[in-house]
């Protein structure tokens, strides 16, 4: 087991039952290192699928102390299957497939998010 730190770039925040449901659906095209996280009411196993999904996920399942309990990666767009860990979560940060295996990303890790307003335009 891992322990090591790992920040992610959040600029979206899912925590409201219709946010949450609606998550990315419908989105086709993300930035390649910054996820959207979502507060779930609840510690519980949590089940995402892919519907209406066009990009390719990596999911990570946190506790309420935001340590990594499971990891899913390369998700198929489109797909109706149940996407989860048979572990307790909290918290769960959806980014762009390819993520957690560019970051070894390990249960025991610690994802610390770090929110950006992802209407601020960068300047140069």
């Amino acid at each position: 087991m891992s322990n090591k730190n790992i920040y992610i770039t959040i600029n979206r925040i899912f925590n409201t039952d219709k946010t949450i449901q609606k998550g990315l659906m419908f989105i086709k095209r993300l930035s390649n290192n910054v996820g959207a996280l979502f507060c779930m009411p609840n510690n519980k196993v949590h089940m995402f699928w892919m519907k209406n999904t066009y990009v390719s996920l990596d999911i990570i399942f946190m506790d309420q102390n935001f340590n990594v309990v499971g990891t899913r990666t390369n998700s198929k767009p489109l797909d109706l299957d149940f996407i989860f860990v048979n572990r307790k979560s909290k918290y769960i940060i959806e980014i762009k497939a390819g993520f957690v295996t560019r970051n070894n990303i390990q249960v025991g890790d610690t994802i610390i998010p770090v929110y950006i307003d992802k209407t601020q335009r960068r300047r140069k």
